[in-house]
């Protein structure tokens, strides 16, 4: 890669075999091709780090959450806008370049854009709907609430927040959409989309959706939401 990239895709992975090489091979098919791809793989025990090496720039291996892996990533991005990008998530050609137009209005530290699942079941579909419909109100209102699944942001807003929060519990991408939301505008486009697996929702049914809705009340009531322990042991029931 030459000169300063586009922008910096930052992935974070663990046991991601059977998702990664779809996920980077959306990133690679960008319309937009000077993009910088970092991996921060928390010591996986499959093959995500081979099936991934071709299509990356940059590979960090270390033992951590997910919220520490982004911020890790985004400390060795060199772009000015950074990409957060589930491992089990895609993009259209042409989302990146949507995304990076949306940077050149002023005032704008985010962006992002409609989650749909690969699956074409309504019960499914209608969970995302929910979602892209609350994210779209919220950046009306300057009160954005940005799913991790796919985010961007400017990099000089992420740094003064200082980015991902460990402590915030569950929900820390709403966390930190609505810190970098004080900053600027974060805006929701509507002229192309992101793909994401249904699989959390296929394994834990609507038990997910109930679960994020409740702590998502507490984020907004009280600035924090529930702890990884919470989530692990309601989300397993």
């Amino acid at each position: 890669m030459w000169g300063k990239p586009a922008a910096s895709v930052i992935v974070t992975t663990r046991n991601e075999e059977k998702n990664i090489e779809h996920c980077l091979r959306s990133v690679r098919n960008q319309t937009v091709k000077n993009i910088e791809v970092i991996l921060v793989d928390a010591c996986s025990a499959d093959r995500t780090v081979k099936v991934a090496r071709k299509y990356i720039n940059h590979l960090v291996v270390r033992k951590c959450g997910v919220a520490e892996g982004r911020n890790v990533g985004a400390k060795i991005a060199r772009a000015d806008v950074l990409v957060f990008l589930d491992a089990d998530s895609m993009l259209l050609p042409e989302t990146l370049e949507e995304i990076l137009k949306a940077y050149k209005r002023r005032g704008v530290v985010g962006a992002s854009c409609p989650v749909l699942p690969i699956s074409a079941d309504i019960r499914y579909v209608s969970v995302y709907m929910f979602y892209n419909s609350m994210a779209r109100v919220s950046t009306i209102l300057r009160k954005p609430q940005i799913a991790g699944m796919f985010c961007t942001y400017r990099r000089d807003a992420f740094e003064k927040v200082g980015g991902f929060s460990d402590d915030v519990g569950i929900l820390e991408d709403f966390h930190l959409s609505m810190r970098i939301g004080k900053l600027g505008r974060v805006k929701f486009l509507t002229n192309t989309i992101a793909l994401t697996s249904h699989r959390r929702l296929e394994k834990m049914g609507m038990r997910v959706p109930d679960r994020y809705l409740l702590a998502w009340l507490r984020l907004m009531l009280t600035g924090r939401s529930f702890s990884l322990k919470w989530y692990d042991k309601h989300m397993a029931r």
